[in-house]
């Protein structure tokens, strides 16, 4: 299984509670992956995949 870590904008939640960032961990090409592309998240030019 491969993992992403992202480093992403902030939703509402992170504007509402003064976060500058989020990261986010999703399985690459699963739901959360593809979730988080629906919901227009892009990543901020860094990832960090790691293979378990």
């Amino acid at each position: 299984m491969l993992l992403n870590i992202v480093v992403t904008d902030v939703s509402r939640w992170g504007q509402q509670h003064r976060a500058a960032y989020q990261l986010l961990q999703t399985e690459a090409g699963g739901a959360s992956d593809r979730l988080c592309q629906s919901e227009g998240l892009a990543d901020l030019g860094l990832v960090c995949t790691s293979m378990l």
